[in-house]
Formats: structure tokens, C-alpha cells, sequence
């Protein structure tokens, strides 16, 4: 994940407030898949092994317990879809892994579910490509 490195650098070069929460443990993350619903994405453990959870401004790219309570209160509120969690909450359209569809290497989409249509749109192929080209990208671009 060497480009989001050079991406959150980029963000902190323009003045962004950037968090890193930091690797978590693998046993961690093992224990975390256990209750996640089905087998974690390798762009995914790859980031939480990294990096925990990534935070700019008010946007959060989800670690372990953020999306666990988020996926919980987006069920609550809005009747989120089970086989939906949340990686970055929205709420007028939270993004999404939706787990009913790993690609053969286990890679699941993400999708973004609008809240009041139901309408679910395809917004990247994996979590990787979401974090690079969605979440840290405009904040790495010049302002």
C-alpha cells in the first residue's frame, strides 16, 4: 500500500488533519473476522494490519470497531441490508462491502447504498481501489 502512503502524505502536504490509528495485531484482525460475516478481503486485512483506521476532517475509512458500530446503527436506523457493512458512514449514502459477492480472490465491492431509494451502486471493484481513488485521492489532490 505504498501509493496510500504517498496519498496521506500528499493530504498532510495540503493542510489536511490526518489520523492514523496504526497496525492492528493479527490476532486482532482474526478474531475480527470471526464475527465479520464471512472471510476479510485482502485489500482490507492489508489496510487494518497497516493501518487500523484512517480519519481526515470528518471522513473515516472504517478499522475494526468503527465498522462493527456503524454497520449496527445503520441496521438500526435505516434497515441496512445484512449481507451490507459499512466502511465509511454516510448518512444520506453510507459506502459498503456487500459480502454476497467476493471476486476468486476474495476481494468483495464496494457499494454505495442510498439510504431513502434502496439503490445500490458499484463504486469500486475492492477496498484498496475505494480507499485510493475515492476516499484519499481528493484529499491528496491540490486544493
Amino acid at each position: 500500500m505504498q501509493d496510500v502512503d504517498e496519498l496521506i502524505s500528499r493530504a498532510k502536504a495540503n493542510g489536511h488533519d490526518v489520523w492514523v490509528a496504526g497496525a492492528q495485531s493479527p490476532e486482532d484482525v482474526d478474531e475480527f473476522e470471526r464475527g465479520f460475516g464471512a472471510k476479510l478481503p485482502p485489500s482490507y486485512r492489508e489496510f487494518l494490519l497497516k493501518y487500523g483506521e484512517i480519519s481526515i476532517a470528518d471522513s473515516v475509512a472504517a478499522g475494526m470497531e468503527w465498522l462493527t458500530t456503524q454497520t449496527e446503527v445503520f441496521r438500526e436506523d435505516y434497515d441496512l441490508p445484512d449481507y451490507l457493512r459499512v466502511v465509511q458512514p454516510d448518512h444520506d449514502a453510507p459506502y459498503c462491502f456487500d459480502i454476497r459477492r467476493p471476486d476468486p480472490n476474495g476481494e468483495m465491492p464496494i457499494i454505495c447504498f442510498e439510504l431513502h431509494s434502496r439503490h445500490e451502486g458499484k463504486i469500486a471493484s475492492n477496498f484498496g481501489q475505494w480507499l485510493r481513488d475515492w476516499f484519499l485521492k481528493g484529499w491528496a489532490e491540490d486544493n
